[in-house]
């Protein structure tokens, strides 16, 4: 009798070990498989690419998203690689010419986060709102290769 039991817990112990490997082993992954996309699109973060190149960004977010999506529905595993490629290509996009576009639009950037030091967004959220949108306008305009109308608007 003893024995069945120790037979039952060592089995019982051996599925939830089993489990927790198969669970781990997925973690890793996904990992693995979405290691570009993550990579690319923490760059993009760092570098403010959602408000220097957000058409750009938002583009690289959607793909991210949907690959995530086609990921936790066990969707096929090349159109998720597809789906990563296209984000990391659009995180690239949107960092490439951060640099020009930190220099083309410094006192705008400057105003942005003076503003944002003085709680803009949370005091005045209206003026803050248009402000955002006319600064995506600009940097929008850029994006489509007008340099001059896009300096002029941020």
């Amino acid at each position: 009798m003893k024995t069945l039991k120790k037979n039952k817990l060592l089995i019982v112990a051996m599925l939830l070990s089993m489990f927790y490997t198969c669970n781990l082993l997925a973690q890793d992954a996904k990992s693995i498989i979405f290691d570009d996309a993550t990579k690319a699109y923490d760059l993009a973060i760092e570098k403010r690419a959602e408000i220097l190149s957000p058409s750009n960004f938002d583009d690289g977010l959607k793909y991210f998203e949907k690959a995530n999506s086609a990921y936790e529905n066990d969707d096929n595993l090349a159109d998720i690689k597809e789906y990563l490629k296209q984000a990391v290509n659009y995180f690239r996009k949107s960092t490439a010419e951060i640099d020009v576009m930190e220099v083309l639009f410094a006192e705008t950037l400057n105003s942005r986060d003076d503003a944002l030091d003085a709680g803009a967004d949370i005091y005045e959220k209206e003026l803050w709102g248009d402000a955002q949108d006319q600064f995506r306008d600009a940097t929008n305009q850029y994006e489509k290769g007008n340099s001059d109308k896009a300096k002029e608007k941020g």
